[in-house]
């Protein structure tokens, strides 16, 4: 589908664990991959 580079939670009004506990569980479910790189996470949409 597409990809997007994610990873600023605070902008989002996350904290850094809620964030990382949204990413494992949309993970998880098959939504989304992720994958690193030196500019940050890259997430991939899967599945809708």
């Amino acid at each position: 589908m597409g990809e997007a580079l994610i990873g600023d939670y605070s902008k989002m009004g996350m904290t850094q664990q809620n964030y990382r506990t949204a990413k494992k569980h949309l993970e998880k479910m098959g939504f989304i991959t992720t994958r690193s790189t030196n500019k940050g996470t890259v997430a991939k949409l899967v599945n809708t």
